[in-house]
């Protein structure tokens, strides 16, 4: 259940930033990011994670967090920027997690605009 209402809430929130970002679009007359591209990305950064990620023995399968992790232009993961913004209750777990996204780095990111309002300061649900 858990798991799923972090889906839910990240499905929101990029749904609320294409919304703002279309708004801010017709106010200024360009062309904003849509909300496939950033799925599309997002997608690709944790295609990009997963195999990198090892689950802690003895965790539960149904854990997720939400973590916060700045990103170059490059995609190269800021060192020490990576946090875990809600924790899923089980620190080994949350660990593995921040240890995949170093481990990951570079990550798959979009260049210009895209990255610069969205990817740049990401964040995003880990649920394998």
């Amino acid at each position: 259940e858990e798991a799923e209402r972090l889906a839910r809430e990240e499905e929101l929130a990029a749904a609320a930033l294409a919304a703002t970002e279309a708004e801010s679009a017709e106010n200024a007359d360009q062309v904003e990011p849509l909300a496939s591209d950033i799925q599309f990305y997002a997608a690709a950064i944790r295609g990009r994670i997963l195999p990198f990620w090892i689950r802690p023995t003895g965790t539960q399968r149904d854990l997720a967090c939400i973590v916060g992790v700045q990103l170059l232009p490059s995609g190269d993961v800021v060192p020490d920027s990576v946090e875990i913004l809600r924790p899923s209750g089980d620190p080994a777990y949350d660990r593995s997690v921040v240890a995949a996204i170093y481990k990951a780095s570079p990550l798959p990111v979009p260049t210009g605009r895209l990255f610069d309002e969205v990817f740049r300061d990401f964040k995003f649900a880990f649920k394998p």
